[in-house]
């Protein structure tokens, strides 16, 4: 049984995970589902935890564009060039260590659309969950 606050805790961590502080979420949510946690609400927690702290990196992305920086686009100019590239599809590789924040922030400052950058931003952090749920489910 999951209680209120084991959820707010999948939350908190899939929310800093998808930004540069470290969140530890999948081996939190491992941790949960090993002590036998419902998975349905802890994948969720977990997954709209990491998406709404990509959509903070994405918002941070568009700020730094309105103040612009030269080290900022140095830093990511590889990443810039993948969004510009492959468009908001590059998206659904957010969830991938090193490389999916710069990712995100990149997609911010180069203005893709936000609501269908959301969608596969989504799309990419819930298979990466269930991917880690499928050895406990029936």
């Amino acid at each position: 049984m999951m209680v209120d606050a084991d959820l707010w805790v999948l939350f908190s961590s899939g929310f800093l995970s998808a930004t540069l502080l470290p969140g530890n979420s999948e081996i939190l949510l491992l941790g949960f589902l090993t002590k036998g946690v419902e998975i349905l609400p802890a994948w969720v927690s977990v997954t709209l935890g990491n998406t709404l702290g990509s959509v903070t990196s994405f918002v941070v992305g568009d700020l730094l564009r309105r103040g612009y920086s030269l080290k900022f686009a140095a830093v990511h100019q590889r990443s810039g060039q993948w969004v510009q590239k492959y468009g908001m599809f590059i998206l659904l590789f957010s969830w991938v260590p090193v490389i999916g924040d710069p990712l995100v922030l990149a997609a911010g400052f180069h203005r893709l659309n936000f609501a269908l950058s959301l969608i596969f931003i989504f799309l990419g952090k819930s298979i990466r969950y269930f991917v880690l749920v499928i050895p406990f489910l029936g």
